[in-house]
């Protein structure tokens, strides 16, 4: 509903711990919340938005349920926003497990430019649209270190990132 987007989204923008804690239950609680699109999206990118260590364990968790482009696009940006390395880990492994897109005419996974996103927001580095840039750039950088604060975007996927945020 209407409204429970709206609380949603506002406990997305509070930066009170509680309100984050608040979404985690939610999004443990309801389990009828992933049928409903809307919601499940906006629950997920609620708790995206906060950019803490604690979401991994809930935006890692069953990413094909209730999965949409948009909820699919909530938990990847999400884990973009939380600056772990553990967050680049994961989603160049998703990368290579994604789905080809209906109709199956194109080889590009359906979420290739979210994944393309979060990698430069998590390195700095801007691979392309190209899962086998970013798996090369992964393999020959397995080291690499997350930086606390995010690196300089180029100006297309940082305007790409601040529309989809709101910022």
């Amino acid at each position: 509903s209407p409204v429970q987007i709206a609380a949603i989204d506002a406990l997305g923008w509070s930066t009170n711990r509680s309100a984050l804690r608040q979404l985690h239950r939610l999004y443990h609680r309801d389990k009828e919340l992933s049928r409903r699109e809307d919601v499940f999206a906006a629950l997920l990118k609620g708790i995206g938005r906060h950019g803490d260590k604690s979401s991994l364990e809930v935006l890692f968790d069953s990413p094909f349920k209730g999965l949409t482009v948009e909820a699919g696009r909530a938990r990847i940006l999400g884990i973009g926003n939380i600056r772990e390395t553990r967050s680049l880990e994961e989603p160049v492994k998703g990368l290579r497990l994604a789905g080809q897109p209906r109709g199956g005419r194109s080889k590009d996974p359906v979420f290739l430019e979210d994944f393309r996103l979060a990698f430069a927001v998590l390195t700095g580095v801007d691979p392309g649209p190209s899962r086998e840039a970013m798996d090369a750039w992964w393999r020959d950088h397995k080291r690499f270190k997350v930086a606390e604060t995010r690196p300089p975007l180029p100006p297309p996927l940082k305007e790409k990132w601040e529309r989809y945020w709101g910022v």
